[in-house]
């Protein structure tokens, strides 16, 4: 869902508000996500009970995606800060050029596919899920200060190379 999409369906909703007050709300929430997307950004923080979340940007700082019943995409060029992503029921999807940080993934149903250069310099903590598979591309370096942990309870985790 883009942010116009999203400010739309936040309109709809907003109906039985006065015209003055849905415009206020709008423009707050309009200036939040061009401030926290559009550059460099100290903490994300998304979250939606149904439905998907979608994040691109180039940097950020702390990082936390989640859904309770949707998929969690995020592709960022650079993760500087702590990142957790999860879904209770939908697949997690994260691509990254460049690490600078611990990144926790968990979904209970879903399947989990990371993107990261080969040489991300990555601790790597994942175990097969029940039912699923475990499938690694990238170089694990179990002296790297960051750590890429993934669980999944059932679906199957992917980690590829850029």
């Amino acid at each position: 869902m883009t942010k116009q999409q999203f400010l739309s369906e936040l309109k709809k909703a907003l109906n039985t508000v006065s015209e003055e007050v849905c415009e206020e709300i709008l423009s707050d929430i309009s200036e939040h996500f061009s401030a926290a997307i559009n550059n460099y950004a100290e903490s994300v923080k998304l979250s939606t009970t149904a439905g998907n979340a979608k994040l691109t940007t180039n940097e950020t700082g702390e990082l936390r995606i989640s859904s309770a019943a949707g998929n969690v995409k995020a592709e960022v060029t650079k993760i500087n800060g702590e990142t957790k992503l999860t879904s209770s029921a939908g697949n997690i999807d994260l691509t990254a050029q460049e690490v600078a940080a611990n990144i926790r993934i968990s979904t209970a149903a879903g399947s989990t596919t990371v993107r990261l250069p080969r040489d991300a310099n990555c601790k790597i903590k994942a175990k097969k899920p029940v039912g699923g598979s475990l499938k690694n591309e990238i170089t694990d370096n179990p002296q790297s200060p960051h750590v890429l942990k993934i669980s999944s309870a059932v679906g199957s985790i992917k980690i590829k190379a850029i």
